[in-house]
C-alpha cells in the first residue's frame, strides 16, 4: 500500500552490480540486478512514499529503466549528474574529466565528514581511489579491478586456472593454483593500495598530518582484513552522504535534515 511508511526523501545508488536504496533515520535496501529489478525498487518506493528520490547511476541502461518505471508510478525522482554534482559540490573539478559520479560523490562525502584533504577509497566492481586536497580542489586518483573482477578475469580468460573465492591465504605465497591466485590478486591489491595512497599523500598532506582515508562499498571489510595497519575510516554510506551534501546545496533538503550515519 503507498505510503504505509511516508519518508521525506530516498536516495537510490545504481551501481554494477545491485542498486541500494537508502531512507531516514538509516536503513539501506540492496536490490541485485534481475529481471525485474526496476519493479522491486519501485514497489519499495511506492510503499515509503517520499517527496523527493535523488538518483545517481554509473549504469545508463538501468537508468533509464528505472526512470521509465517510476514514471509509470509517478514518483518524483531527480537524476543527478557530474555536471549538475560539479557545478553544486563544495569541491573545484577544473583538473580532472570524465569522472563517474560515485567517486565525485564519495570524495563529496569524505570531505563533508572532516574536510580536506580526504581520499575517498570505493572498494566495488572496480577499486577506485579519489583525493582532494587542502584547496577543495579534486586532483583525481586511480581506477584498478576489484577483488572479485580480477579473480573471475584469471578463470574465465586462462584454460586452467580454477575459479576461487575471495579469501586471504595464510601467506602472501600459495603452495597451490588456488592460494596462489589468491595470493597474486589480493596482495596484488594491497601492494597497489599501499604504494597509491601513499602516493596520494605525499601530494595533498604534510606528513605529520595525513589525509583521512575513508573506505566503502562491498570489498571495505575484506580490505580492511587486508591491510589492517591502513587507518581507514569505514564509511559504508559515504556515497549517500555525498548526495545529501549534494541536495542541501542545491536547496532540495533543508540545511538541518541530518546526513545519513
Amino acid at each position: 500500500m503507498a505510503g504505509e511508511y511516508s519518508v521525506q526523501y530516498a536516495l537510490i545508488d545504481l551501481g554494477n552490480t545491485t542498486a541500494k536504496i537508502w531512507y531516514p533515520p538509516d536503513h539501506t535496501i540492496a536490490i541485485t540486478y534481475t529481471e525485474q529489478w526496476a519493479a522491486a525498487v519501485c514497489a519499495h518506493l511506492t510503499r515509503l512514499s517520499p517527496s523527493l528520490i535523488a538518483l545517481a547511476s554509473v549504469v545508463p541502461h538501468h537508468t533509464i529503466e528505472l526512470e521509465r518505471q517510476c514514471q509509470q508510478h509517478s514518483l518524483p525522482l531527480l537524476i543527478l549528474s557530474p555536471a549538475m554534482v560539479a557545478t553544486h559540490s563544495p569541491l573545484r573539478w577544473s583538473k580532472v574529466s570524465g569522472m563517474g559520479i560515485d567517486r565525485m560523490l564519495q570524495l563529496i562525502g569524505a570531505v563533508t565528514l572532516s574536510g580536506a584533504p580526504a581520499i575517498a577509497v570505493g572498494a566495488g566492481t572496480a577499486i577506485t581511489l579519489t583525493a582532494a586536497d587542502a584547496d577543495f580542489q579534486c586532483i583525481g586518483g586511480a581506477i584498478l579491478p576489484g577483488i572479485h573482477l580480477q579473480l573471475e578475469c584469471l578463470h574465465h580468460r586462462t584454460a586452467q586456472l580454477p575459479g576461487v573465492s575471495a579469501q586471504i591465504p595464510p601467506t602472501p605465497y600459495g603452495a597451490n593454483p588456488t592460494t596462489a591466485i589468491q595470493a597474486g590478486v589480493l596482495y596484488g591489491i594491497a601492494g597497489a593500495l599501499r604504494h597509491l595512497i601513499g602516493e596520494l599523500q605525499r601530494l595533498i598532506a604534510s606528513p605529520d598530518v595525513p589525509a583521512p582515508v575513508y573506505l566503502t562499498g562491498g570489498d571495505a571489510p575484506l580490505l580492511q582484513q587486508l591491510l589492517p595497519d591502513m587507518p581507514w575510516k569505514h564509511s559504508p554510506n559515504l556515497l549517500f552522504i555525498g548526495i545529501h551534501t549534494l541536495l542541501q546545496r542545491m536547496g532540495k533538503l533543508p540545511a538541518t535534515t541530518p546526513p545519513p550515519p
